[in-house]
């Protein structure tokens, strides 16, 4: 299943999550990912009934929570939604920004965009794009938003945004289905880290550059892209060790 839905083929990972959490069914990470798949694919009702499963299990996480406000909007349980957004956004301000703060923003900015409140939803949707300003579902609808309201010019900025980063998303769908072909080729898995790492999913980004290296452990490229990444994350010993191995194998 996440095969599937790192190849974009929902349906079939789907299929296969759900077989998962037949053959195991408290295998917590199976039903999450079958959630969130579902929470893409539809219907949002069995979604919901997995992410209630999961906030059951674990009252204070974040994901379920998010997920099933999700559902409840797209089922169009809209005051439910939002009293449970309202109560994450509640849990997550402070100084810094907490984790799974952008996906609450969104969801929280498409809600009231969805129910006409265009100030509140700009409000959110800025906030959203703020942290993370690759997330393609927080530009699409902080463009909506802006179309809306009239703000034309500051639209045309945005949707330029939304659709760099929708052209990666197709590029990505491309390079996987190469990678399937050509599966010892280290490039094709550097331009998938490049990709990921250029919108903001810098744990992907890192595991398809270790991917390349597992198949060319001597491919200059996927070491000067580590120690770029190291560099700028801190970790200097790490970006000094793979900057000399790139000087070694610069091709």
């Amino acid at each position: 299943g996440f095969i599937w839905e790192r190849l974009f083929h929902y349906a079939e990972a789907v299929r296969d999550y759900r077989r998962a959490v037949q053959v195991e069914p408290d295998n917590e990470r199976a039903h999450l990912r079958l959630a969130e798949t579902l929470a893409v694919t539809g219907p949002p009702e069995e979604a919901a009934e997995q992410f209630e499963w999961l906030r059951r299990r674990h009252p204070q996480d974040l994901s379920p929570r998010l997920g099933l406000a999700r559902c409840w909007r797209q089922m169009g349980r809209t005051g439910e939604a939002r009293q449970l957004l309202d109560a994450l956004v509640a849990e997550l301000e402070g100084p810094t920004p907490a984790p799974g703060a952008a996906g609450v923003f969104t969801e929280r900015g498409r809600l009231a965009l969805e129910v006409g409140e265009l100030e509140q939803a700009a409000h959110w949707l800025r906030r959203a794009v703020a942290l993370a300003p690759t997330d393609r579902e927080a530009l699409y609808n902080f463009v909506q938003c802006l179309q809306q309201s009239g703000q034309d010019a500051e639209a045309r900025e945005y949707q330029a945004r939304f659709q760099r980063a929708d052209a990666d998303l197709k590029r990505l769908g491309q390079l996987t289905k190469a990678v399937l072909r050509q599966p010892h080729d280290p490039a094709l898995r550097c331009e998938v880290a490049a990709l990921f790492l250029r919108n903001g999913q810098e744990q992907e980004g890192v595991r398809w550059l270790h991917l390349a290296l597992s198949e060319a452990p001597d491919y200059g490229p996927a070491h000067q892209a580590l120690a770029d990444y190291y560099q700028q994350a801190g970790k200097l010993e790490l970006a000094a060790h793979h900057r000399e191995l790139a000087r070694a194998r610069p091709h």
